[in-house]
């Protein structure tokens, strides 16, 4: 009895298929273009979102090309670009401080036709917000409120800086404490509760600084480094006294004696004081203190 032998028979996608007598299978192979059977999976191009390389938008999420902002302080507006309807109305708001020069501290009372949002709206996303492509938001400067802040010195002096906003740098206010403290030659460094304020740069909102703080300041001599004759400090040497300097400079030692170059009255031998080696002079470091009597221990 004569056994049928498999045949080999080519299908559409270049496959061979090994068909025998008994298999119920048709023996013809699949036309191209007929229907493909159900039990060869389909291959399925995965699908591209256009998201324009952003990868914060989704294959779900509908891209915003740009949402107007207009700024009523500026009289101008700007659009903003790179959103979608599943961005949050913070990243909205900080791409338009970003455009209009704003500085991170600064507060905006943005609105959307009648709606003004506050805090609570700025983590809903713009979608929900009912912010679609092509709307135009607006937005106004809070008004920040003006407050005081105590400043007292070691001495238990107490003063007080009015009229401050939270806009205000570090170095602001440390100079508007030095004139109410009516410090000259001194400076002074400002302490809150243990932490030592050395950010001129920072504000004061940044610093957490606001109405009712109590700031702790430290005075300290200037290091007027500066020589008032030839008004350079490159030749200068700070915390001297004249008798060492005097010898130094090769000078006979009964004719020391100098006067202040700044307010002219007579250096006491010992005394700590500046000098400038190109002049050959001396000045005080700090000609108030010189002329306040001598306290005794």
């Amino acid at each position: 009895m004569a056994v049928s032998q498999p045949m080999q028979m080519p299908l559409a996608d270049g496959c061979v298929s090994k068909l025998t007598a008994e298999d119920e299978r048709p023996s013809r192979p699949v036309p191209p273009d007929g229907p493909r059977p159900q039990n060869l999976p389909s291959r399925h191009r995965p699908a591209k979102a256009a998201t324009g390389g952003n990868p914060a938008v989704g294959v779900d999420s509908a891209a915003i090309s740009s949402v107007e902002v207009y700024s009523a302080e500026d009289c101008c507006s700007k659009c903003i670009e790179g959103l979608c309807e599943t961005s949050t109305l913070a990243s909205l708001v900080e791409r338009a401080k970003y455009e209009f020069a704003i500085p991170e501290s600064g507060r905006l009372n943005l609105a959307f036709g009648d709606r003004q949002f506050g805090q609570d709206d700025l983590l809903k996303h713009l979608g929900d917000l009912g912010v679609r492509e092509g709307s135009i938001l607006s937005f106004e400067m809070r008004q920040s409120e003006l407050f005081d802040v105590a400043v007292t010195s070691l001495a238990g002096q107490r003063f007080v800086v009015k009229s401050l906003m939270p806009e205000l740098r570090l170095g602001e206010l440390v100079s508007l404490a030095e004139e109410a403290m009516s410090l000259h030659d001194e400076e002074a460094s400002l302490i809150m509760g243990s932490q030592a304020l050395v950010d001129m740069s920072r504000t004061l909102g940044e610093l957490g600084i606001g109405s009712g703080c109590e700031l702790m300041a430290l005075k300290r001599l200037r290091p007027r480094g500066t020589c008032p004759t030839c008004c350079s400090g490159i030749s200068a040497s700070c915390d001297v006294t004249i008798g060492a300097t005097h010898e130094g400079w090769g000078r006979r030692w009964n004719r020391c004696q100098y006067n202040c170059k700044r307010c002219g009255s007579e250096i006491l031998h010992g005394e700590p004081v500046n000098a400038c080696h190109r002049c050959k002079c001396f000045w005080h470091r700090s000609c108030k203190l010189a002329h306040l009597p001598a306290t005794s221990c």
